[in-house]
């Protein structure tokens, strides 16, 4: 790092308090910005360098804050939220499904099959979430699943976020098929659809500041996902192993989300990635189940 010269003029970068300070002094430092922080006679922290190294240092920390902090007022989801977002999602379960009343073959060959998934049939994890057993179970998968997703869009762009949770769905139905080993088959968008709910509760989780609210007001929401999960998730046909493995991995999910992700904002590079992603991988899975 630079030598700093301590006889020459020095200017204050940012103030605030010791733990944001040393927090900017680090970023100063991965930069090799010479600074120095002190404590004024108000007993503000203050973080400052020499003029000629002022407008990058102000650059870095203001890249910092942008890429690595979020708002601490952060406005609630509405009860209701109705968005077109995840009809894209939704129509491919939805026409595959529809296909599959027809064409039988397909159920025969996509569905989740517990010993041939464990025999290398990976594949099955992914199709089976594309088909149902009757139009009673699409349509109860497409409703429940289109309110969570439309409030799920109000947080990130779905089309971020398709793939990663058609990924961790398909784990968790790995999870079911190595549970019972085998004479086990399921099926539906359902898994998809508690993997969701488990991301989202992460994310609103990520997004309440931690020093704004209550310690246990901030665990609201996964507790809440984990009752929503039990009204919904529990009936005579449910499986209701994979919901509570799609609920818990989808928390896993949503924490390990980049942060920049978590926000809406502008068709990018990235969310046209994510809509070829999550088709390829769908139409990828049907290839190999139809060989």
């Amino acid at each position: 790092m630079a030598a700093l010269d301590r006889n020459a003029d020095m200017m204050i970068v940012q103030s605030g308090t010791a733990s944001q300070v040393r927090t900017w002094s680090l970023v100063l430092s991965s930069q090799s910005i010479p600074h120095i922080f002190i404590k004024n006679e108000d007993g503000i922290w203050e973080i400052k360098v020499e003029e000629d190294h002022l407008y990058a240092a102000v650059k870095q920390i203001e890249l910092y804050e942008r890429e690595n902090t979020f708002k601490n007022e952060i406005a609630a989801l509405p009860p209701l939220r109705l968005s077109l977002q995840p009809l894209w999602i939704l129509l491919v379960p939805t026409i595959i499904s529809v296909l599959s009343a027809e064409v039988y073959t397909l159920r025969i060959h996509g569905i989740n099959k517990a010993s041939a998934v464990l025999q290398g049939d990976w594949f099955r994890t992914i199709t089976a979430q594309t088909l149902h057993a009757n139009s009673h179970h699409l349509a109860s998968n497409l409703i429940s699943g289109y309110f969570i997703l439309s409030l799920l869009s109000g947080r990130i762009n779905l089309s971020r976020l398709a793939t990663p949770i058609l990924i961790t769905a398909a784990v968790a139905n790995f999870g079911v098929a190595w549970t019972w080993k085998t004479n086990f088959n399921s099926l539906g968008f359902s898994t998809f659809v508690f993997a969701a709910l488990g991301v989202m509760a992460s994310i609103e989780w990520r997004l309440l500041a931690p020093n704004t609210i209550g310690k246990f007001k901030r665990f609201e929401a996964f507790f809440s996902s984990l009752f929503i999960a039990i009204m919904m998730g529990l009936g005579e046909n449910s499986d209701i192993l994979a919901h509570f493995y799609g609920l818990f991995l989808g928390m896993f999910t949503g924490l390990a989300l980049p942060r920049p992700w978590v926000k809406t904002g502008e068709w990018r590079m990235l969310d046209g990635l994510g809509v070829g992603s999550f088709v390829l991988i769908i139409a990828l899975s049907w290839h190999l189940a139809l060989r």
